[in-house]
């Protein structure tokens, strides 16, 4: 739906790693006009009302290719202009650092900005070297979501320097004018105070009408704000030197973001953004087509809840997920009825349009502003429409409050299974609202797997074992072995499957086709197949060994970035995963087991593995669930201890002695070869 609220960028180290959402909006005239790629931008010396900041040197520090000098950014909103000013010089230490310094990049929206190139400037042995006029410049668009099937529009300004050299100072400056015009005449940004590279001076300053003054607030910084008045302006300075680097630990809530930053806004309360978004929301259609459609709707279902669920149905399935999110469409939803005739829109055109759908029967749905990753931050944030990159619908029906996403394409289910994201927090767009609503997650709609895998090697160890699997998958992983399902021929996703045990058994081919039963109305799908591994043990070994592996829950013993952290570590989202898999081997054997169930739990998960002698079987349970999205941070280190108990858990072969004069024979003293922490 939305952008983020950086739609700039200059390289991968000095990068706003805020993920507030909002729209840098900028500005500028033009002295000399050039189009690369049909795309323009201008060359003019900087507007008046830009402060020039000194150039300070920075500390050297050990492992760092460039030296970052100044950051300046600067935003003039007096007198309705939306004027933004970006100013980053850089030293280059190494011959690594040349390719960082010169390459020059930075992203706007030619469709309401347009951008002004100052200077680039090349500052060698005390001597200023003006680059622009050799420099290789292009404008390209770039769409970043086109996976996504979106499309913002936004274009690259890339200015690839020649001739630069270890020593060198990298000096370049911009403005880009204009701002999307979906926000009317309120403005709101906000600046990072820190990045994971240290910064010799870092400049923010912020000027505004003097009857307009902006809400500021400060996160993780102390920092002075500076505010000066005049007769008809607002000026707000922050200036700090010497930033040391900040660690990045990854992996960390959205609520625990370490980097500093300041926000400006106009908005003052929840309730004016909702008074912003209430006109772009207004469901008033009666376009003939979709009104059949509603008559044919209803006369096809027995019950009100009948049809909200169809309802949600065609909204998920038949309205295809397609954005053309260009200016005010990045904000402001298509018609219901321009949805329904063209079969496709994004997230706010099919919330629109399943409101619509809900209205017709008395259901009073609401479009919901929400943040795909970010929602747990959002009460830290000033109000502003870029706290939010997403819309669902919300209604009450019999007393039970349900949050629908018109995205989730291949969700089916009845009403009371229908799943949610993780959203947490969430902007009702109704009269009279004036705060955040909590979206809490319904146990529900946990997703889960149960995977059944059975080997039958009961006619002898020289013989081919059968392999017997059956996957059962509800809510979110139903649909996304669904979407798989749906993206490729169905002979490919078959293939895949075969490939992906393949990997473990090189002989296995296909004896009963990969079959799907698709229960859509529990939300629960299930694959079946029958394999046969020809040569399941390689005889010519002194041992022959059975993997017991929980494959499937591989992915979740995977380790944190940083270990020994200071923020809390974002671990799982809600998941249950059984896996059982069962050996039948040609006689019964006597293990030399512990027995005794094995059990790996922490505030984040909980694992437990089970072994059943069953005379010439043997059974192995593995079960996972999460419990917890985040961990403290001082819980990081013995949460990894029992991720590494639980790899070693789920790892399990047990290996008997390879009798060659008789095969069938294998009895005794086979043992178990735990890779994990207990043996036989």
């Amino acid at each position: 739906m939305m952008m983020s609220r950086y739609t700039h960028y200059v390289n991968d180290f000095l990068r706003p790693l805020i993920t507030l959402l909002s729209i840098v909006c900028l500005a500028s005239a033009s002295a000399e006009t050039l189009t690369v790629n049909g795309y323009q931008y201008s060359v003019e010396e900087k507007g008046n009302w830009v402060n020039q900041l000194p150039i300070i040197e920075g500390n050297k520090t050990e492992g760092e290719n460039v030296q970052y000098l100044l950051s300046d950014e600067q935003l003039n909103l007096s007198k309705g202009q939306h004027l933004s000013y970006y100013r980053l010089v850089q030293k280059v230490v190494t011959n690594g650092g040349m390719d960082t310094a010169s390459n020059l990049r930075y992203r706007f929206a030619p469709d309401y900005q347009t951008l002004t190139i100052h200077h680039i400037n090349i500052i060698r042995d005390g001597k200023v070297i003006d680059a622009l006029e050799s420099a290789d410049i292009q404008l390209m668009r770039r769409e970043t979501n086109f996976s996504s099937n979106l499309y913002s529009g936004m274009v690259d300004f890339v200015a690839l320097l020649s001739d630069v050299r270890v020593g060198d100072t990298v000096d370049y400056a911009l403005t880009v004018d204009g701002k999307n015009p979906v926000f009317g005449d309120k403005n709101f940004n906000s600046f990072s105070l820190g990045y994971t590279v240290p910064l010799a001076l870092n400049h923010v300053r912020v000027i505004s009408d003097i009857d307009r003054p902006l809400v500021t607030r400060l996160h993780l910084s102390d920092v002075n704000i500076e505010t000066e008045k005049t007769a008809e302006q607002v000026i707000y300075t922050i200036k700090e030197t010497h930033l040391t680097a900040i660690v990045d630990e990854q992996n960390y809530p959205a609520d625990a973001n370490p980097f500093p930053y300041v926000e400006f806004s106009e908005f003052d309360t929840w309730q004016s953004v909702v008074d912003w978004a209430l006109p772009l929301y207004i469901l008033d259609d009666s376009d003939d087509a979709l009104v059949t459609f509603v008559e044919t709707l209803k006369s096809n279902t027995n019950s009100t809840r009948a049809y909200i669920e169809e309802a949600i149905r065609f909204v998920q399935s038949d309205v295809r997920y397609f954005g053309i999110e260009i200016g005010v469409n990045s904000h402001k939803p298509s018609k219901p009825s321009e949805v329904y005739e063209r079969r496709y829109g994004d997230c706010k055109d099919k919330t629109m349009l399943l409101n619509y759908l809900l209205s017709a029967v008395g259901v009073k749905a609401v479009p919901a502003l929400v943040s795909i990753n970010n929602g747990g931050a959002i009460p830290q944030h000033l109000p502003s429409p870029g706290s939010f990159n997403h819309v669902v619908s919300h209604f009450v029906f019999d007393g039970q409050a349900y949050w629908v996403d018109g995205t989730r394409g291949h969700q089916y289910g009845n009403l009371a299974a229908v799943g949610v994201g993780d959203f947490k927090h969430a902007l009702l767009i109704r009269d009279g609202e004036t705060t955040l609503t909590d979206v809490n997650y319904n146990p529900k709609q946990l997703p889960t797997m149960i995977i059944g895998q059975h080997f039958s090697a009961a006619k002898g160890y020289d013989q081919p074992v059968t392999y017997d699997v059956k996957i059962v998958a509800t809510n979110r992983e139903a649909e996304s072995l669904r979407s798989s399902i749906a993206g490729q021929p169905w002979s490919q996703f078959s293939k895949n499957y075969l490939n992906y045990f393949a990997r473990q058994f090189p002989s296995i081919k296909e004896l009963t086709p990969l079959a799907v039963d698709d229960d859509k109305h529990s939300n629960t799908l299930t694959l079946t197949a029958q394999y046969e591994i020809t040569e399941y043990w390689d005889l010519s070994k002194e041992s022959l060994e059975t993997n017991f592996f929980a494959d499937f829950m591989n992915g979740y013993t995977a380790m944190p970035t940083t270990v020994d952290r200071k923020l809390p570590l974002q671990r799982f989202t809600p998941e249950k995963i059984k896996q059982t898999i069962t050996f039948e081997y040609p006689e019964v054997i006597a293990w030399e087991l512990d027995y005794e169930p094995l059990t790996i739990e922490d505030e984040a998960l909980r694992y437990q593995r089970q072994i059943h002698n069953l005379g010439a079987t043997m059974k192995v349970e593995h079960e996972f669930e999460t419990k917890a999205s985040q961990i403290p941070a001082d819980a990081v280190p013995e949460h990894v201890k029992h991720l590494k108990e639980m790899k070693d858990s789920i790892y399990l072969v047990l290996t008997a002695p390879n009798n060659n004069t008789k095969l069938s024979g294998v009895k005794n003293r086979l043992r178990a070869l735990l890779k994990a922490r207990q043996g036989g």
